[in-house]
């Protein structure tokens, strides 16, 4: 089975912090070329808020909102 690098899901607090989620792993496991591992683009899916401006709400387990 292949996996797909190039398309991640992160729960983190901010996009940076999304990205160098997936920029570490990507290093650290030297997955993908060098030149592959920048991210071409980073989609707010989900909020953990009551008016989430993407218009999903995410809910996490012993989180509140």
């Amino acid at each position: 089975m292949d996996v797909n690098y190039h398309e991640s899901y992160v729960v983190a607090s901010s996009t940076d912090s999304a990205y160098m989620q997936v920029r570490e792993y990507l290093d650290k496991n030297d997955l993908c070329f060098d030149h592959e591992r920048e991210l071409e683009s980073i989609t707010l899916i989900a909020e953990m808020s009551k008016y989430p401006l993407c218009g999903t709400m995410m809910f996490i387990e012993g989180t509140p909102l």
